[in-house]
């Protein structure tokens, strides 16, 4: 089974973060969110990667209401 990983981590402003990892980096957008139970997102990664990276805005909590300042990684299976 192939492995894939996923670093999540919340923040405050999804656009700056974007242009950070993408300019910064050379990410991409892979797949992106919008109001999914009160959060958007978009995952940033290069395509066919068996990793990526996912950031969330809470409209509600913002950044840190939402998740304090943990980092996630999530590894998948399948």
């Amino acid at each position: 089974m192939p492995l894939h990983l996923r670093i999540a981590r919340p923040v405050s402003n999804i656009e700056r973060t974007k242009d950070m990892y993408c300019r910064g980096l050379g990410l991409r957008v892979i797949g992106s969110f919008e109001n999914h139970d009160g959060f958007d997102g978009i995952m940033l990664g290069v395509a066919g990667a068996n990793y990526h990276f996912e950031f969330t805005h809470s409209r509600q909590h913002g950044a840190s209401g939402a998740y304090g300042r943990r980092l996630g990684g999530i590894l998948h299976t399948g």
